[in-house]
């Protein structure tokens, strides 16, 4: 991804512009409902939003925050402060997060477990696939997520 110049590979650091895409390919896929986006979470304040949710930047990777109830907005003003700033593509070298917009996203929560697919292609063909589980229940493990990569062959490397 460091080199790779497509106009598709832009959009995937986009989560916005990558769900439209999405769904636009593939109508009958599931996406998270958005409830809000922007750049003040201050706006969340008094919003009907369901029992839980998830906040989260639209630019970039490892930021969540999980919620229940009513935003309190004072406090997740804190726990995003910076998160617009962070120019995530300097620090990762991948230009994909370079062409995103830098907003927050709220969607709704889509329920337990939680588990991340990442299907990782090498030279146009799928070499691995990553499965990250159990990324917010509990303390981390020392490698901060239990991940785990399936080779073609179907074994599990830890």
């Amino acid at each position: 991804m460091v080199n790779d110049r497509r106009t598709l590979i832009g959009q995937l650091g986009d989560k916005l512009r990558i769900r439209e895409y999405a769904t636009r390919v593939c109508p009958d896929l599931r996406v998270p409902r958005v409830l809000w986006s922007g750049t003040d979470v201050r706006e969340l304040a008094g919003m009907d939003v369901p029992e839980r949710w998830v906040l989260k930047p639209n630019h970039g990777t490892m930021r969540v925050q999980l919620g229940s109830g009513e935003p309190e907005v004072e406090q997740l003003f804190r726990i995003t402060d910076g998160w617009l700033d962070e120019p995530l593509y300097r620090a990762r070298g991948e230009r994909v997060y370079s062409q995103a917009r830098r907003l927050l996203l709220v969607e709704e929560f889509l329920g337990e477990p939680l588990a991340d697919y990442k299907l990782l292609v090498f030279g146009g063909r799928m070499r691995l696939v990553q499965v990250d589980t159990d990324r917010f229940g509990g303390p981390p493990p020392p490698t901060g997520v239990h991940a785990g990569l399936v080779t073609a062959a179907g074994r599990v490397v830890p």
